[in-house]
């Protein structure tokens, strides 16, 4: 038995939101109590500093383009087609390149509508004493050698959240981002596998099925509320990657 949930197949640029000037744009898909898909669109060279989703873990598909994820560990190449998980409170930041990219952004549990990301630890650590503080953030310089990617991120993190800090504070607007680290319950990991048909992927009590092609010009995106996962357990099925 199934659950039908939205099945689209319309014109690219109907489906997917416009741009910003800030290069990203992003979409609400479905809101539902324990699934939150959006549709995000990148321009070429785009870069997300360093973050982490607090609430749930996420999926990630390539529907256009591609994108490299950048965590202290690796650096992994995400390719048209391709998807991955990325696990809650797993600091990470990424960047595209040529030709932008499109992804499809799936969370799965109990707290999937709080979306809003946060810092890591050390860069929350690192500001909340100087937060509604001008003078000291004025002359906030952060250093660090540049010994591998995320070094960078994390430099360019640190100008980010200070730029935006100091504009803020002119603006008496408040921050896009928390200084204060939220606790909430141990969040249960996603699974997920690849099959033939697509994607699956559950937590405790949730399981759902994704695909997406495109035919003739149009796109397709479906989602099917799973009850049973017969096929999904089989292990020859290729389990989903998670982001390391």
């Amino acid at each position: 038995m199934e659950e039908i949930l939205p099945h689209i197949g319309i014109l690219p640029n109907q489906l997917w939101p416009s741009v910003m000037t800030d290069g990203h744009a992003e979409k609400v898909f479905i809101s539902q109590p324990h699934l939150r898909v959006l549709l995000e669109v990148f321009t070429q060279e785009s870069r997300s500093p360093l973050h982490i989703h607090t609430h749930a873990d996420r999926f990630f598909y390539i529907a256009k383009g591609e994108m490299t994820l950048v965590t202290a560990k690796t650096c992994t190449r995400i390719k048209e087609g391709q998807g991955t998980i990325i696990r809650a409170d797993y600091p990470h930041g990424f960047f595209v390149p040529d030709h932008g990219a499109k992804l499809v952004s799936i969370a799965l549990g109990s707290d999937v509508q709080e979306s809003q990301s946060q810092l890591p630890l050390n860069i929350c650590q690192v500001f909340a004493p100087l937060q509604g503080k001008m003078d000291q953030l004025h002359i906030f310089k952060h250093e660090t050698r540049w010994k591998d990617l995320y070094s960078q991120f994390e430099v360019q993190t640190m100008q980010w959240v200070k730029q935006s800090m100091m504009d803020c504070l002119e603006k008496q607007k408040p921050l896009p981002f928390l200084l204060t680290p939220h606790k909430h319950a141990k969040v249960i990991p996603m699974q997920g596998w690849q099959t033939p048909r697509g994607f699956i992927f559950k937590v405790k009590g949730h399981s759902y099925s994704f695909s997406y092609h495109e035919d003739e010009g149009s796109e397709y995106i479906n989602m099917n509320r799973v009850f049973t996962l017969p096929f999904a357990m089989n292990r020859s099925e290729k389990k989903i990657p998670v982001l390391k």
